[in-house]
């Protein structure tokens, strides 16, 4: 005999299903002292660096591997749509995440950052997004291009 297991829902949590409206799910991203939300379609993976950025910035080629595949970093800047007024602090800032762009490349392009939160759910109803009492600006990808 098969085991089976029955499954139920509870009608509460359909209607809140219901009526999330226009809701996106977000990926926080702190980076130079800023607090920025990007769209969840557009990243592939969030995972720790292997070296520090100091190692990096050392090398010819900025590299991460991924799966096995070579991820080839940029800039947070040069991946996101950030406008003029973005923060220019946190000088002591390190950058232990790296975000894998889901973007149709030959190369996985990625950028370094301070912290990743999320995702979350949240609707872009004004300048910035709310999420756990913090203001997150959203930010569009610039698009991909080759490493």
């Amino acid at each position: 005999m098969v085991p089976t297991m029955a499954t139920t829902i509870d009608p509460g949590k359909l209607e809140v299903a219901q009526t999330r409206g226009a809701s996106t799910q977000w990926m926080g991203v702190q980076w130079l002292g800023g607090f920025f939300a990007l769209p969840l379609s557009c990243v592939a993976a969030v995972l720790r660096a292997a070296r520090s950025e100091q190692q990096a910035a050392q090398m010819i080629m900025d590299v991460e591997i991924h799966e096995g595949a070579a991820v080839f970093m940029r800039s947070f800047a040069d991946c996101f749509a950030i406008q003029a007024q973005s923060p220019q602090g946190a000088v002591d800032e390190t950058h232990d995440w790296v975000l894998v762009m889901d973007w149709p490349t030959i190369s996985p392009i990625g950028c370094r950052v301070h912290h990743v939160v999320g995702p979350f759910w949240a609707e872009h109803r004004s300048e910035f997004l709310t999420h756990d009492g913090q203001d997150w600006r959203p930010v569009l990808p610039l698009g991909g291009a080759h490493a």
